[in-house]
């Protein structure tokens, strides 16, 4: 398969992502009471990120069709310390090995951007990403808010 990442663009991206999102949400039972307020929220959170690199909020392509989304970045605060906001994959791609693609990709922006953690908030009710994250060197670190759950990986940097 055949997979490359291209930078977020909010003109021609931003209800792809939407759909992501509302998707994820609806899975996890979290759908907000406005959808679309949220949606613009987090809009607005990637393009805060992208100011900084366009790496960090990317879609993933296969063939020319947008099969996914990956939202990380390195903490203003402590730039040795990264946040996977959002990884998502459209149903029919899921189960495929593209998480080994996605988390080489992930590995190699913070590697790129000297993150030696990398922390993430995934919901109590995402089993499936709660094992996907396991797969890949997550660990447990605690509760963070709105019932989720805080996990991290330390990476070595070469």
């Amino acid at each position: 398969m055949n997979i490359t990442f291209r930078p977020f663009n909010v003109d021609t991206d931003k209800e792809t992502i939407s759909q992501f999102l509302v998707d994820t949400k609806k899975m996890t039972g979290t759908l907000p009471e406005d959808p679309q307020k949220d949606c613009d929220i987090y809009v607005s959170a990637i393009q805060n990120t992208q100011k900084r690199s366009n790496e960090f909020c990317v879609l993933v392509i296969s063939n020319n069709i947008t099969i996914g989304f990956i939202d990380i970045f390195a903490s203003n605060k402590n730039p040795q310390v990264g946040f996977l906001r959002f990884i998502y994959i459209i149903k029919s791609f899921r189960r495929k090995g593209l998480g080994s693609i996605i988390m080489e990709y992930i590995n190699k922006i913070m590697e790129k951007h000297s993150c030696k953690k990398i922390y993430l908030d995934v919901s109590k009710n995402n089993e499936i990403a709660l094992a996907f994250y396991q797969k890949y060197g997550f660990k447990f670190l605690g509760k963070a808010k709105n019932n989720h759950l805080r996990m991290f990986k330390d990476f070595i940097i070469q």
